[in-house]
């Protein structure tokens, strides 16, 4: 049985808001849109909030594994790569 529409709107708005600040925390650490861009809310047919975080480059991936450790990343870049 699909998610009634206003549960569906409430955790489509929980996932929007949630997929928008793992964005802004990605560009705090340096990291360009097209380093992470396929971030994007979802929701699933019972109504559990997702974020789809996508591919991410390689650089970035490493980025935010330092940032999530604990560790002071170093912005990415410097080998033309972006």
């Amino acid at each position: 049985m699909p998610v009634p529409l206003p549960m569906w709107r409430e955790s489509w708005g929980r996932a929007e808001k949630a997929a928008y600040s793992l964005g802004e925390a990605l560009e705090a650490l340096g990291l360009p849109k097209t380093a992470y861009g396929g971030i994007r809310p979802a929701v699933t047919r019972t109504g559990r909030a997702y974020v789809h975080v996508g591919l991410l480059r390689e650089d970035a991936a490493l980025v935010l594994a330092k940032a999530l450790a604990g560790e002071a990343p170093e912005p990415p870049g410097g080998d033309g790569g972006m």
